[in-house]
Formats: C-alpha cells, structure tokens, sequence
C-alpha cells in the first residue's frame, strides 16, 4: 500500500512537505511492515498545479512483479512552473532497504 503523508511538515515554513510512504502486509491484512519512505526527501507539495486543490492527476499504481513491486508516483520537481510535476517508477523489495534502493530511482529530480 502506498501513500503521500505530511508527517514531516512542519507550520515554520511555507511548504507543505510531502513525503510518499508504502508498507506491506505478508498475512492478508492482520499485520502491516513499519511505513518507509519511497520518497529520498520531502517534497513541496505547495508546488503542485492547484485546481479546487492541489492536483496530481491520476498517474498513481502500485502492481506486484514477482517478489518485488512497482509504484508509479507523482511528485512535484520544484523546478518549473510550465511543468510542475514528473512521474517516476520505483522498484522494491518488502524487507530491502526502501530509501536505499529507490533513492536514485524515485525522487532524481528532488536531488535537483
């Protein structure tokens, strides 16, 4: 399962800090794995296009492959105004270090 959670945000600056989390269940649901993010850092959520709220659109996924799984995820680069979010794939494996192995993968444009 994944999600985005503000559990960094912070009311001391102007960004709404955004992070995106998955966990994973091996029992159907009975218990769930500690949350990690997917995410390497924050992102400025503020920086989204804003239509009646702040807009994502709906490139969202998360599919299993074998033992592994794929999420699609949109994140806000905060780079451009003319292009305000990118997508990104990321890789996992429930046990393996999750900000280890999608760092590179998931969040290339908030190293930016």
């Amino acid at each position: 399962m994944g999600w985005y959670g503000f559990g960094t945000d912070t009311t001391a600056t102007r960004e709404l800090l955004t992070n995106y989390w998955i966990t994973w269940s091996t029992d159907q649901g009975e218990t769930w794995a500690l949350k990690q993010p997917v995410t390497p850092r924050p992102f400025d959520l503020r920086t989204a296009p804003y239509n009646t709220g702040f807009f994502f659109g709906e490139y969202q996924g998360l599919v299993a492959v074998g033992q592994s799984f794929v999420s699609a995820v949109t994140l806000t680069n905060g780079h451009s105004l003319q292009n305000r979010t990118d997508i990104y794939a990321c890789t996992f494996t429930p046990g393996d270090s999750v900000a280890r192995k999608t760092a590179t993968v998931c969040g290339g444009a908030l190293a930016r």
